[in-house]
């Protein structure tokens, strides 16, 4: 995997276990998806009409992409299925009540190879699980929740090439109306940011070192950075108290995206009804909507 590349510019160490960020999910609260994916259109995005397939009955999902990765939107549409699911994991009454970013996955060739390789490292009590997709019994998830802390983690991988929203004729990511075309990263809030961050580092890029920087504490992947910050760091950077927890996947922050014109992307975004506040030269913040708890950091788009 060492020469393994990035769309965006990164390049796999020779130890990495996955290939970089791939989506993150969030339950949606008192909105559909045609509205909730109306509402990002509105915004600049670009939007994926179709319909996912997800293993949690009762729930249906709709994307949001970021260039090569995407935000899935999970809706429940039938209350009676998902109830019957519950309580395991993703039908977590909690976790959609919270409706909040709660979930990441990232890129892999072979997730089950992967689980192999973290039971024979000694990570087996618990072990990590692996799911076939419905879809095809080659593709599927090496699910890490058990072992890594505070986001419900998995790896994934795809047996046939993903289909890409808008087509891609070529390595170059689309640049959407917003010109919002890379998921950068991510930002979690926790008690103790070193400890999540080693963790995490160990049994995902276990070659790469650990840094402290401005986002907080915490290691790069091939397309993105993972940070983690205090509630004190995070109040201080982001102006605003991180709300209390309330389940044991809560601590996302917000997603760090880039843009080539974060000024072109802070009037699209208003223009479409998004809160935004400036975070200095270059940058702003998108508050989280009630609707889905998503929150961002723009900046401008690095090479």
């Amino acid at each position: 995997m060492s020469g393994w590349t990035m769309a965006g510019g990164g390049r796999a160490a020779p130890d990495d276990q996955v290939r970089g960020l791939d989506h993150v999910l969030t339950y949606l609260r008192a909105e559909t998806l045609d509205e909730a994916q109306g509402r990002f259109r509105r915004g600049g995005f670009f939007v994926d009409g179709e319909r996912g397939v997800i293993s949690v009955p009762g729930v249906a999902t709709g994307f949001v992409r970021f260039g090569h990765e995407f935000l899935e939107l999970l809706s429940v549409v039938d209350e009676t299925a998902f109830r019957a699911a519950g309580p395991t994991m993703p039908a977590d009454p909690a976790v959609r009540a919270a409706a909040r970013p709660f979930a990441l996955g990232f890129d892999h060739d072979d997730t089950k190879a992967f689980a192999a390789s973290l039971k024979a490292r000694g990570y087996d009590r618990p072990a990590p699980r692996w799911q076939a997709y419905p879809w095809d019994a080659n593709s599927g998830l090496a699910i890490l929740d058990e072992i890594l802390p505070g986001v419900a983690v998995f790896a994934c991988s795809f047996a046939t090439p993903k289909r890409q929203w808008p087509p891609l004729p070529s390595a170059d990511r689309p640049v959407p109306p917003n010109r919002i075309s890379r998921w950068a990263g991510v930002v979690m809030v926790s008690a103790s940011p070193h400890a999540q961050a080693e963790a995490w580092r160990r049994v995902l890029c276990p070659a790469r070192p650990l840094v402290d920087d401005a986002l907080g504490h915490g290691f790069d992947v091939t397309n993105g950075r993972l940070r983690w910050q205090t509630p004190t760091h995070w109040q201080g950077w982001a102006g605003r108290a991180m709300p209390a927890p309330r389940h044991r996947y809560d601590e996302i922050g917000l997603l760090l995206m880039e843009s080539d014109d974060p000024a072109h992307s802070a009037a699209a975004l208003t223009r479409g009804g998004w809160q935004v506040e400036a975070a200095g030269a270059d940058a702003f913040f998108v508050r989280p909507d009630v609707r889905d708890g998503v929150a961002m950091h723009i900046a401008r788009l690095t090479a």
